[in-house]
């Protein structure tokens, strides 16, 4: 887990072995038409229409778009996902949970392996988000086909070694655990700090334009009432450890 010297950012330092029981992790991200389920049986609050950010960005929230049934729930605080995932009888997967998924046990640089990314891989700002982005300069230079958001599951090229969907690019991904900067050689399922005031996303958006945020060991942290239009989640389910282990 985390990166060599030299490479990434401080946060992801240093580069520690950590042994994880079994788990089930959701293939795709939730979705709107799997979270809108929730909030219809009470369990969830409805999906906000706005982002943190303002009124401005809320034509890419998706939680109120039937047509975006199959695209992932995004502009969700923490507290929303947390939510979710316990009536979807799972938790919000922690970070180291997360990078296995997403690098596999040789910790490769992105979910797919090391070739740079790409329109084929990943769901990022590509030329077709550049005037969403004010003009900024793209990712890409060839469009990924998607203004916002993708359908799940829609760039299979750009899956894990365990076949786990859009863990670089589409929405970021909210985690259980709490931001810390690393502090250990080895642990046993770690579930980060016991308190802060911020928690880990991972994975990198459909927003973003820098490679660097679609690393596998990428670390950012968000405060847990962020909605942010870039960000969502998906769930894992702990599994009984094998006997004698």
């Amino acid at each position: 887990m985390g990166s060599a010297d030299g490479v990434g950012t401080p946060g992801e330092h240093p580069a520690h072995w950590v042994t994880l029981d079994a788990f089930c992790m959701d293939r795709t991200e939730v979705t709107v038409a799997r979270y809108r389920e929730c909030a219809r049986a009470g369990n969830c609050v409805a999906a906000p229409t706005t982002p943190s950010t303002g009124a401005d960005w809320s034509e890419v929230c998706n939680g109120d778009r039937i047509d975006r049934d199959t695209h992932p729930i995004n502009c969700i605080s923490w507290q929303a996902a947390d939510a979710f995932c316990g009536w979807a009888t799972g938790r919000l997967p922690t970070e180291a949970e997360w990078e296995l998924a997403a690098r596999g046990s040789m910790g490769r640089d992105f979910p797919w392996g090391a070739t740079m990314p790409s329109e084929s891989l990943l769901n990022a700002c590509g030329p077709e988000c550049a005037e969403t982005m004010g003009g900024e300069a793209s990712a890409f230079s060839a469009e990924d086909g998607w203004l916002g958001t993708a359908p799940v599951g829609t760039f299979p090229n750009g899956a894990s070694m365990y076949g786990v969907l859009d863990m670089a690019g589409n929405v970021a991904e909210w985690t259980g655990t709490r931001y810390g900067r690393y502090g250990y050689e080895h642990t046993v399922n770690p579930e980060g700090p016991r308190t802060g005031a911020t928690r880990v996303v991972r994975g990198g958006g459909w927003l973003d334009l820098q490679f660097d945020r679609f690393r596998a060991a990428r670390r950012d942290a968000q405060a847990p009432g962020y909605r942010g239009r870039s960000v969502g989640f998906r769930c894992v389910r702990s599994l009984a450890p094998h006997p004698g282990t």
